[in-house]
């Protein structure tokens, strides 16, 4: 009966009307304030909605039965369950307002506990929480609710009034329009008459950003990229309901630049290309809705290692961020965007000098020039990762891509003029791969993604084992240049491994994975090429590898049709036969048991969206399967399938070589 009356109460709280009350004492509102923001996002499925929201009822009325019980309030192990039980709604979506009111409850919780039992490391626990959910949800309604709890735990618990007048300073600078600016404008009016802190203003409105237009007629306004004065009022947007845009990752060569600007939520964007005005170049900038960019962001970022000269970052108006790039010059880009987590990718071409093109097509063998040199080389005869600086053409792989520029430029000096050209020295091995002279190999997951898992092995282990091996293998038997995009266990995101292979310069790309299977009894391999697919397995697979949900990756199925018009669909799908067509054979004919060859495929990997050369996703096996996983940990499978994919680059190469 007492478990039922609870829940009616618990029913009857959740229809009540948000307020802005405190969370303390007589000031506490009902805990159902953190149930009625916990709104689902857009990242969100409807059964993980259903779930999510089942979970957070559940845990707030076991809470509300240990604060309302003074038996079961006095036994620590319920306390601990009750922190758990919220603990794992974040686990579940990390990134939604769920994640975010859990974070309230947690806090809440903890303080509660707290006050029963007076440990210190209670208290901390509390600020921790309180302080987490406006740095990592500074749009949820919750967020000035946790600044305010902050604000009295910090001036009635830990007596440290500047922190409190910190706490309540951020409510009247970035929640100004919030229901709580007035309660923390009259803490703060308390704080500085008795502790001589200080009391920020509330902000006025904001004046609309300045739009010029040439005193000639032109085809478009000239736009200010930039708020009028960097002293405007769009220092101190209210954050409350925006999404943050964080700091700019970027990749750049002689002639190509990756962009990837990631925000704490999907948000609506647009891009425009400037035309060139007086001394400034055509320039590309892209508009954020609904946004907030931090002052420390906003920066501009001297890059000059290319393509790419400088991006700048500006609130352009309260609820709109600019992101300006400066571009050596513009030949055409392409814009799109990943969800889960949303970040948006710019891949923009620029135009190549006719001297550097033909001075490209004369310089036998691309050079990887880096400031400062962070590569490691690998000679063909040792095993992986030994250091040897007297091989001519040595196995890179990035320490630091961000200060990486790849060039395609010849270092030696030029001849005199009249001189004649001497022909480049090749190995017997080069001059059968003149089509081919840097391959990129993408071992796959790493760091803190650990891929599939199985029979206590991980896929980021495995296939980087392979790749390693694979990498020496390629430079013995073809002559070529190997790149890997990881050479240890580290993380790195999808989009970055692309960036590497287009900075790069490579002529192919080969992505190692393992696969994984609801059902034991599914094992083979297959090699996969990027397109549109309508094969429910093959989506399941490309959902798998890009860490997201097979609905949207039906929604970004849209946005490939548009950005595989000039990909190189046809090459790349050679590729993968003929590697397929090795590995089925090779590994057959080794008389291993149970393999099985799975054919070639297509799908939408995220990793090989954006590739400009020929690119393939390879799925070594499946590591939930019994056989399979015992094959891949062998060392002598290992070589066996760096051996046979070799196999299969030599026969592409063959292939496009022969019309040279």
């Amino acid at each position: 009966m007492h478990r039922l009356i609870i829940f009616f109460l618990f029913i009857t709280l959740s229809f009540l009307p948000l307020n802005a009350q405190s969370l303390f004492a007589d000031d506490t509102p009902p805990d159902t304030k953190a149930a009625d923001t916990a709104t689902v996002s857009s990242e969100e499925v409807p059964a993980q909605k259903n779930e999510l929201r089942t979970k957070f009822d559940e845990a707030t009325i076991y809470f509300t039965e240990i604060r309302s019980d003074k038996e079961r309030a006095a036994t620590p192990a319920n306390w601990a369950t009750a922190i758990e039980n919220f603990e794992k709604i974040q686990e579940l979506q990390p990134s939604s307002s769920y994640a975010a009111a859990s974070l309230f409850m947690l806090g809440r919780i903890s303080y509660a506990r707290y006050q029963q039992f007076k440990a210190p490391a209670d208290l901390d626990k509390s600020i921790d929480y309180y302080t987490k959910l406006p740095t990592l949800f500074p749009w949820h309604q919750l967020a000035d609710d946790a600044l305010l709890t902050l604000g009295r735990i910090q001036l009635e618990d830990k007596k440290n009034p500047q922190e409190a007048a910190k706490d309540y300073g951020r409510i009247v600078k970035e929640y100004y329009t919030g229901d709580l600016v007035d309660k923390a404008t009259e803490k703060l009016k308390l704080l500085a008459k008795e502790f001589n802190t200080p009391v920020p203003t509330v902000p006025e409105a904001l004046p609309a950003p300045a739009v010029t237009t040439p005193a000639a007629p032109a085809a478009q306004p000239a736009i200010e990229e930039a708020p009028p004065s960097e002293t405007a009022a769009a220092e101190l947007p209210n954050v409350k309901n925006r999404s943050y845009v964080q700091p700019i990752e970027h990749w750049s060569s002689d002639n190509y630049t990756r962009i990837v600007i990631k925000t704490s939520r999907p948000v609506s964007f647009h891009e425009e290309l400037l035309e060139k005005v007086g001394e400034q170049p055509r320039r590309l900038f892209i508009d954020f809705d609904k946004s907030y960019i931090e002052p420390k962001y906003r920066a501009p970022i001297p890059i000059k290692d290319g393509l790419l000269q400088q991006v700048r970052t500006a609130q352009y108006t309260p609820e709109k961020v600019r992101v300006v790039l400066d571009i050596e010059s513009i030949e055409s880009y392409k814009i799109y965007s990943f969800p889960d987590p949303f970040r948006v990718i710019v891949d923009v071409h620029g135009q190549q000098p006719a001297a550097v093109a033909a001075e490209t097509k004369q310089t036998p063998e691309p050079t990887a020039q880096a400031d400062p040199p962070e590569t490691t080389s690998v000679a063909s005869p040792e095993p992986p990762g030994t250091e040897a600086s007297t091989a001519k053409k040595p196995l890179l792989i990035p320490q630091d891509l961000h200060k990486i520029k790849f060039s395609s430029k010849s270092k030696a000096p030029a001849p005199e003029r009249g001189a004649p050209i001497p022909s480049p020295v090749l190995s017997l091995a080069q001059q059968l791969n003149l089509g081919v002279r840097r391959i990129v190999i993408d071992p796959g997951h790493g760091g803190k993604d650990p891929g599939a898992s199985a029979f206590g092995m991980k896929e980021k282990d495995i296939v980087l084992q392979v790749a390693k091996k694979l990498a020496i293998k390629l430079k013995q038997e073809l002559g070529c240049e190997v790149l890997l995009t990881r050479n240890k266990d580290v993380f790195l995101s999808l989009e970055e491994r692309t960036a590497i292979a287009n900075t790069s310069g490579a002529d192919l790309f080969i992505s190692l994975h393992l696969n994984a299977h609801p059902s034991e009894k599914v094992y083979g391999f297959e090699t996969y090429y990027l397109n549109l697919s309508t094969d429910p397995e093959a989506i399941r697979v490309a959902a798998l590898e890009n860490a997201t949900s097979t609905h949207q990756l039906s929604d970004l199925q849209g946005i490939l049709s548009d950005i595989m018009k000039n990909s190189k669909i046809d090459e790349s799908s050679r590729l993968a036969r003929q590697v397929q067509e090795a590995l089925s054979s090779g590994l057959a004919g080794r008389n291993y048991p149970q393999v099985k060859s799975l054919g070639v495929k297509q799908a939408p990997f995220y990793v090989l969206i954006g590739a400009e050369m020929p690119a393939i996703l390879i799925e070594m096996g499946f590591i939930s399967n019994k056989t399979d996983a015992y094959h891949v940990k062998k060392e002598g499978y290992q070589d066996a399938l760096s051996a046979e994919i070799v196999q299969g680059l030599q026969k592409y190469i063959r292939t496009i070589t022969a019309g040279l």
